[in-house]
């Protein structure tokens, strides 16, 4: 096995999730009291720039990571910056900042008022918009008396503006890949999914009549597009919704109750389903949109259980479970592999193939032993004992000043996880040396030479010889 050292290490207090592009690491982190954003130079790890951040109001189980977007002779991140000491609490401004040089872009967000002047509320987190890679869109409200919907920030035009949607309800929920569903709930309503491209609802159907009897959004979601638009397939995932007097009454969750499906997007036609599959929880299932062509990996259960203490996670049970690689426009299987009920398979204190959306390879454990699979081919090899690979643990929630001046403890933001190369016993290994395998499980990868990890240690980037 081929030891890699870290090249250079940048003892930072690191906050969620990181963004890298055109050798540059853009990452929130914390730095006393204040919550920053800063971007890094991938090669030397010299800090570029960095400016105040702020958490906005949007769900504080969303991983903080900033949106990076890319138009005409520009990258730019984008990212929520504290409002003006006369705005009302709650009120932001929204920023975007080229990632080599940290100036700031300007836009009008209003006529006649430029962006530093015009207060944004961010209900959800500012993300490049599934159809403009020049733009950022997000759900929120400009102005106390304004009616919340989608904000479109494009940098291109220079414009922050409420999206025009025809035929979308306001209070619509963002699902992702331009999928949407309505809030109306029995008893008065029936909620509805549905598609948008170029500004206008596509189609949309009853949320039971697209997953099954008992499906909502509220059982969560989680959706890809694959392909170009005028061929693109939608491959989501949905689960149940809970009853809380029953979820209180055995805090459990059945995990093999979750459905994967695939529609066109044009028509909203259903391709295929597949009863039993895990969300987004399962690692092995995670796959960058980029490398899917005909073969999506998806993690099937035969059986498991969540089990919940007081408003939290304690662990997974049961779980019997395998990955199977499926054409996306048939649903056939090309491949599968059954793991088994191991738990370092599946979401567990500390895990192996970290990072969400990673590359093709993941470290999986079946009664044979440890092994390395392609989640794109299914391909797999063993492992040695003495392998070295990527284990993560969740990091500490990031909870902003004004909570910690009001003693609200529980109102801290996901900050995603930390990294660290670990023997297959899910140990901390004794030096900071890792294998080219577990950097290219779980470490963000630029240019394919240079590989930076989120660890205890801060902003550690390694190179490949």
């Amino acid at each position: 096995m081929t030891e890699v050292w870290p090249v250079w290490t940048n003892e930072v207090d690191l906050v969620g999730d990181l963004a890298v592009h055109d050798e540059v690491v853009v990452a929130y982190f914390q730095d006393g009291a204040e919550l920053k954003i800063g971007g890094w130079e991938a090669v030397s790890g010299d800090l570029l720039w960095s400016f105040v951040a702020d958490v906005g109001t949007y769900t504080r189980g969303i991983v903080l990571q900033p949106s990076i977007v890319e138009g005409d002779g520009f990258d730019a991140a984008v990212y929520l910056a504290p409002g003006r000491t006369d705005w009302n609490t709650g009120w932001n401004r929204i920023k975007a900042i080229d990632i080599r040089t940290g100036r700031a872009f300007d836009f009008e967000a209003e006529p006649g008022k430029r962006s530093s002047d015009s207060p944004v509320s961010a209900l959800s987190a500012p993300s490049r918009c599934d159809d403009e890679p020049s733009a950022a869109c997000f759900h929120g409200r400009m102005g106390d008396n304004a009616v919340p919907g989608p904000l479109r920030l494009d940098l291109e035009t220079a414009t922050l503006e409420l999206e025009a949607r025809s035929g979308i309800p306001a209070d619509a929920r963002d699902l992702g890949a331009g999928i949407y569903s309505t809030n109306d709930r029995p008893p008065t309503g029936v909620e509805r999914l549905g598609y948008i491209a170029e500004g206008e609802a596509q189609w949309e159907f009853d949320y039971e009549e697209v997953f099954g009897r008992g499906f909502s959004s509220d059982g969560g979601w989680s959706w890809t597009k694959i392909g170009a638009e005028d061929d693109a397939i939608l491959i989501g995932w949905g689960g149940p919704a809970q009853d809380e007097k029953v979820l209180a009454a055995t805090k459990q969750i059945d995990l093999d109750d979750g459905r994967l499906l695939a529609l066109e997007a044009d028509s909203g036609e259903l391709l295929w389903s597949i009863e039993g599959a895990g969300d987004a929880s399962c690692r092995a299932g995670q796959i960058s949109a980029a490398l899917v062509e005909d073969v999506f990996p998806v993690c099937v259960l035969k059986s498991g259980a969540a089990m919940f203490g007081d408003d939290h996670l304690l662990e997974r049970i049961e779980v019997e479970m395998g990955v199977r690689g499926v054409d996306v426009r048939t649903g056939a299987v090309v491949w599968e592999r059954w793991l088994g009920s191991d738990p370092s398979n599946y979401n567990s204190t500390v895990e192996l193939n970290a990072p969400t959306g990673a590359g093709e390879w993941r470290s999986v454990h079946d009664q044979r032993g440890w092994h390395s699979l392609n989640v794109v081919t299914g391909a797999m090899t063993d492992l040695d004992e003495a392998s070295i690979v990527m284990c993560s643990r969740q990091d500490d929630p990031f909870v902003p000043d004004w909570a910690v001046e009001r003693d609200i403890r529980d109102s801290g933001y996901n900050s995603g996880e930390i990294r660290f190369p670990c023997t297959l016993d899910l140990l901390p290994t004794e030096s900071a040396a890792a294998s080219v395998g577990a950097l290219r499980q779980g470490a963000a990868e630029l240019d394919g030479e240079v590989f930076v990890v989120k660890s205890a240690a801060g902003l550690v980037a390694y190179r490949l010889e």
